[in-house]
Parts: structure tokens; C-alpha cells; sequence
């Protein structure tokens, strides 16, 4: 399947270190800049890459829980 541009946005310094380490070692082609405060990814993976990367953040991000 063919690579598509994904983006995402932290304020937190461990968070963009920890992904960046993640996609080096998963060999994901990744994009780095400042945006503010905080940091800006531009990540290109296929779905199955993009799937890893959310199933990466759900268990390393904030969620909301419904009541």
C-alpha cells in the first residue's frame, strides 16, 4: 500500500522524544520542526506503519475516559 503524510503535535518534551526514538527504531520516515511551545511531526508511513504509530501513542498519550 502506499505511504501517506500523517501529522501530529506535542507540547511534551519526553512525548517527542520517546516517538522520535520510536519511529528511528521502527525505521518510519519522520519530519521534526518546532511549532511554538512545542513540536510538529510529519510522519510518512503506510496504513500498517500508521496503525503501529496510534496503537504507539494510544498507550503513551493522555486519553479521555467516558463516564
Amino acid at each position: 500500500m502506499e505511504a501517506r503524510y500523517y501529522s501530529f503535535n506535542t507540547m511534551f518534551r519526553s512525548l517527542k522524544d520517546e516517538l522520535r526514538s520510536f519511529l528511528k527504531e521502527a525505521k518510519i520516515y519522520y519530519e521534526l520542526s518546532g511549532r511554538y511551545a512545542g513540536w510538529h511531526f510529519e510522519i510518512l508511513a503506510t496504513p500498517q506503519e500508521a496503525d503501529a504509530i496510534n496503537e504507539w501513542l494510544d498507550r503513551n498519550t493522555f486519553t479521555e475516559e467516558k463516564a
